[in-house]
Order: C-alpha cells, then sequence, then structure tokens
C-alpha cells in the first residue's frame, strides 16, 4: 500500500493504538514530565548559584578599580 490511501491508514491505525495504549503510557508520561520539572528547579539552581558568583567577582572588581584610582596607581598593580 503505497500513496494517500497508505498515509490515511497509517494515520488512522496510530490513532487507534494511541487511544488503546494511552491509560499503560500515562504513568511513564507523568513520569517524564515530573523529571523535567525536577531537573529545570535544579537548573534554576544552578543559574542562581552561577549568577550570584558573577555578581560578587563584579562588584569585587569594581572595588579593585576604586581602590587603584584612589590610591593613584594606574599600574593596577598592588604592593
Amino acid at each position: 500500500m503505497t500513496g494517500p490511501k497508505s498515509a490515511y491508514f497509517w494515520g488512522a491505525a496510530s490513532g487507534v493504538a494511541f487511544a488503546l495504549f494511552a491509560p499503560l503510557l500515562r504513568p511513564a508520561a507523568r513520569s517524564a514530565v515530573k523529571g523535567g520539572i525536577r531537573f529545570g528547579r535544579y537548573a534554576k539552581k544552578v543559574a542562581s548559584n552561577v549568577k550570584e558568583e558573577f555578581e560578587d567577582i563584579a562588584v569585587e572588581a569594581q572595588a579593585d578599580l576604586d581602590r587603584e584610582e584612589n590610591s593613584g596607581d594606574p599600574s593596577g598593580s598592588q604592593a
């Protein structure tokens, strides 16, 4: 079977198969969604920690620049 009739047959067959197996696949789908949510929460925490680290580094760098400008040492070397 080829052509449009074949595509219609496979589309209808997959719809029927999905309707039959949906109750069996629901727990697996829920587990997959829960895993995605957990991963998203973990990624959010990691991103928050990385952002905080970069903010701390930026504040420290700004403080270093302010100290260098106030001490009159344009080379940036510290004694």
